[in-house]
């Protein structure tokens, strides 16, 4: 994947990735897994672990994101927010579940 520095890019903290999107740069994108090419050779390697958004293409659909190692990875904005949207509803959903089972409990102290 060839990257290219021109005015297109989206590199500050906090700017949004996408107008439809809560997704930040900066913010950290966990218990995702994700193909990428292969540094040397055909083919992809799969990667799961913790990446940071470091910035993202307005018009070339690209979105930049480093591991804990400082390795980037150039992928797909429309795959990382489909993602990314899957993990947060997700999360959501372990929200409200923590709150009715907090409710309950709540209700057999009295």
């Amino acid at each position: 994947m060839k990257y290219e520095c021109s005015s297109d890019i989206i590199s500050t903290n906090g700017a949004l990735v996408d107008k439809d999107s809560k997704l930040k740069i900066g913010d950290t994108i966990k218990d995702m897994a994700f193909n990428v090419p292969k540094a040397f050779g055909i083919g992809t390697d799969r990667i799961f672990e913790d990446l940071t958004v470091i910035s993202a293409s307005k018009d070339g659909n690209n979105i930049i994101l480093m591991d804990k190692n400082r390795s980037f990875y150039g992928l797909l904005r429309d795959k990382v927010l489909e993602g990314y949207n899957k993990q947060q509803e997700k999360q959501h959903k372990a929200e409200m579940k923590q709150k009715r089972s907090n409710r309950i409990d709540v209700g057999w102290e009295r």
